[in-house]
């Protein structure tokens, strides 16, 4: 597995939050004013029954938020495969409509770190 983890920075407020989750197809978890390590949507792509990939935007400072891609090494089985490069030009557009920024943009091969504990 390997994970993708785009760092956003900007004020984000429950109308723009909810405009962000629309354009990445998360499901709805929280809101703008819960603490920081709240995650605030997920979503997974899967193909017979074993998930290719997974987004979760994650409050990880004041005005700053995590929004992490993990990518399976599976195969997808699908008509239609989403490529990781999908999910994350899908990411990196919603944030920018949203009118936030990218802050950073970090790859971990191999086994994931938690987003949350601060491990680079």
């Amino acid at each position: 597995m390997k994970r993708f983890l785009l760092t956003v920075n900007g004020r984000l407020d429950q109308p723009h939050l909810d405009a962000l989750r629309n354009a990445l197809g998360l499901n709805r978890i929280g809101s703008a004013a819960d603490p920081v390590g709240t995650v605030l949507g997920a979503r997974s792509d899967a193909g017979q029954s074993v998930p290719t990939a997974k987004l979760t935007l994650w409050r990880s400072d004041t005005d700053v938020w995590s929004i992490v891609i993990d990518e399976s090494s599976k195969t997808i089985d699908s008509e239609f495969p989403v490529s990781p490069e999908a999910w994350r030009g899908l990411a990196e557009l919603a944030v920018r409509a949203a009118g936030l920024t990218i802050g950073d943009r970090k790859e971990f091969p191999g086994v994931p770190p938690n987003p949350d504990s601060g491990q680079a």
